[in-house]
């Protein structure tokens, strides 16, 4: 309960110091998380990778349908919220910075990703 109060208060305080970075006020909710990723056949998904994964609310959902197989990559440029996800997935890399998506491929010797999540802000894409 004090870890959801926590993270309700950080997103906004992220948000009011990088609006542009963060791009909203609230964290994606559950029922988006569940809608984004129910089209999605799991079973021939062998990598995954979630852009702006911010808090994870996204990447608890995802957490619950990934095949424990597949690999998740997790892209978030605000480092204390990085940390944040570094701790609560660690069976996810994560990374700075999606431009360096191709790096990370390699680095996780992944020929491709199946499916990729995107929760970065719109006004951030001319």
């Amino acid at each position: 309960m004090m870890k959801d109060l926590q993270e309700k208060l950080l997103f906004p305080y992220k948000f009011t110091c990088a609006p542009r970075q963060i791009g909203s006020v609230t964290p994606s909710s559950a029922w988006l998380a569940e809608k984004m990723l129910e089209p999605v056949d799991w079973n021939r998904v062998e990598a995954v990778a979630e852009l702006g994964a911010g808090t994870g609310a996204i990447t608890r959902c995802l957490d619950r349908v990934k095949p424990k197989r597949a690999k998740g990559l997790l892209f978030e440029k605000d480092p204390q919220l990085r940390s944040r996800l570094t701790d609560a997935f660690p069976g996810y890399s994560c990374y700075e910075d999606a431009e360096r998506l191709q790096t990370a491929l390699q680095w996780e010797e992944i020929e491709g990703f199946d499916f990729i999540l995107g929760g970065l802000p719109f006004f951030n894409f001319p």
